[in-house]
């Protein structure tokens, strides 16, 4: 059986694959949006350097914002409702001691003070609550950092668990590295 003779020649041998990927810095986070609601504002872009508490993107804040103004302005009720109280109580003290009034009086008023100054009080935890919630409505960078990816857009409605975006910090040791 005859066998073909054939003469060897170099050539050059591509040996490649090529493969979609995404890096990722072990030095960003995702960052996630501590409240639900539709995106108003987006203030970078990707690649964008920013500093620790920089404004990364907005939520409409309109319903959190509602919330903070009624809790001040029953917050306003209640401090007039204390003032109120506080007025009753002298005068019942003083017509108590005058004997123009039985004691059960006095400590119907100082039970009526000791409420409306609980309920001023309740009110002012709960408003200073609303106003840290309304902070949340503003998403901001974490560390001083660059700009990863933005996901979302303009009008889309973001959950805490939706990533809507990351900042790659340059100040650690993995960057320092580069």
């Amino acid at each position: 059986m005859q066998v073909p003779a054939v003469t060897v020649a170099p050539t050059e041998l591509v040996d490649a694959t090529e493969y979609l990927a995404q890096l990722r810095s072990r030095t960003a986070p995702a960052i996630k949006p501590q409240v639900d609601g539709q995106v108003v504002s987006i203030f970078v872009r990707p690649g964008d350097v920013v500093q620790a508490g920089a404004s990364l993107l907005r939520i409409d804040p309109a319903r959190q914002s509602a919330a903070v103004a009624q809790a001040q302005a029953t917050a306003a009720a209640r401090r007039a409702t204390l003032a109120l109280a506080e007025r009753n109580l002298a005068r019942v003290k003083e017509l108590v001691a005058k004997g123009a009034l039985p004691a059960q009086e006095l400590d119907n008023a100082q039970a009526a003070e000791s409420t409306a100054r609980a309920d001023v009080a309740a009110l002012g935890a709960e408003l200073r609550a609303s106003k840290v919630e309304l902070g949340y409505y503003l998403v901001t960078a974490p560390t001083r950092g660059v700009v990863g990816d933005i996901p979302v857009r303009v009008g889309d409605r973001v959950t805490t668990a939706t990533q809507v975006t990351s900042v790659a910090d340059i100040t650690s040791r993995a960057g320092a590295r580069r």
